[in-house]
């Protein structure tokens, strides 16, 4: 008799390494099936959004609402863009009221859509309105350094484009399942720190339009010791170019730039010297920029992140940029919008 075992009797269908075989294709056929329907609702999904190639996630959800923001907002005196730092650190409302009670609203997104789709978003809003008002321009040290990589991997500066955005529904198919069918069926939240502060989606939206187009970081500052320095990329100079253009044949009546904060904890030995360069040479390619005197670093309590401003944080900064901006149409020390080569001497 022989004692060798073929492989059908070790797989066969009495024997334990069978059944377990069994019971795994009876429970992976269903979880494949129900895997292709999601992944088949995921593409359904994807071509119904409003926003192809943008996500669910946080940033995607603020640059398309920002979108519509600018498409149906009524006119403004002061319009916020920049990054998600402009997004972020600064109260609209409480800026307005330390200027006097003038009219201020927030179209800022994120680094990834740079200062080419600042402008896209001015465009956006110079169509509805018929003419730009005076545009404040924040920008945090991390989006000077963003390499063309960044701009590439999601192409989100593009956005207002009528052809729909480069999407992978293999990439975005959780994102989507999960806003889209898995959220509101169980009724969910976001994902992470916004969703426990937000709650849902629409939560965030609403939190946006409140908030006149800005928001509040939820997150707790993770200490990090390493000092900050600024540095320019070749993808954000020529970019930043590109809002030059768009700037001249807008005709905002007045543009300012002002730089973020960091932490102090961050502040180094280069840190006020590379911060200094990168103003001057955006104040140099952006021409008719003024820079706001702004503080280059704050206390490490005020922060969220490395990047953004807490919600205590936020009240005393608005005014600090409420504060720099009257020193720059001094010396009425009162907001004046107008571009002051413009004005009558």
């Amino acid at each position: 008799m022989s004692s060798s075992i073929s492989s059908s009797d070790l797989h066969g269908e009495g024997t334990p390494v069978g059944r377990a075989v069994a019971l795994v294709a009876e429970a992976a056929v269903p979880a494949v099936l129900v895997a292709l329907l999601l992944f088949a609702a995921t593409l359904v999904l994807d071509g119904l959004a409003p926003a192809r190639g943008l996500s669910g996630d946080i940033s995607s959800i603020v640059i398309a609402t920002q979108l519509e923001r600018a498409r149906t907002i009524g006119p403004a005196d002061l319009l916020v863009i920049g990054d998600s730092s402009a997004l972020m650190d600064i109260d609209p409302v409480r800026l307005a009221q330390s200027l006097g009670g003038i009219t201020v609203e927030s179209l800022a997104t994120n680094a990834r859509v740079g200062p080419a789709g600042y402008g896209r978003m001015l465009e956006t809003y110079a169509r509805h309105v018929g003419s730009l008002p005076a545009i404040l321009l924040l920008l945090h040290g991390v989006s000077f350094a963003m390499p063309e990589s960044k701009y590439i991997e999601q192409p989100v500066e593009w956005f207002e484009v009528d052809e729909p955005l480069p999407s992978n529904p293999l990439v975005r198919a959780p994102d989507i399942a999960y806003e889209r069918l898995i959220a509101p069926a169980f009724d969910l939240p976001l994902p992470g720190t916004y969703g426990s502060h937000y709650g849902q989606r629409q939560n965030l939206v609403s939190a946006l339009w409140k908030g006149h187009g800005s928001l509040e970081d939820p997150n707790v500052l993770r200490f990090e010791s390493e000092p900050f320095e600024y540095e320019c990329s070749p993808a954000f100079t020529e970019r930043l170019g590109i809002l030059r253009h768009m700037l001249d044949r807008l005709q905002p009546s007045r543009v300012f730039l002002g730089l973020t904060p960091v932490p102090e904890e961050r502040v180094g030995k280069g840190t006020r010297e590379t911060r200094a360069e990168i103003e001057q040479s955006t104040v140099r390619v952006l021409r008719r920029a003024t820079l706001l005197d702004l503080p280059g670093s704050l206390p490490d309590d005020r922060f969220a992140t490395q990047t953004h401003l807490n919600a205590a944080g936020r009240p005393g900064y608005s005014d600090l940029v409420a504060e720099a901006i009257r020193k720059a149409t001094a010396p009425s020390r009162s907001f004046d919008s107008r571009d002051p080569s413009k004005q009558d001497r």
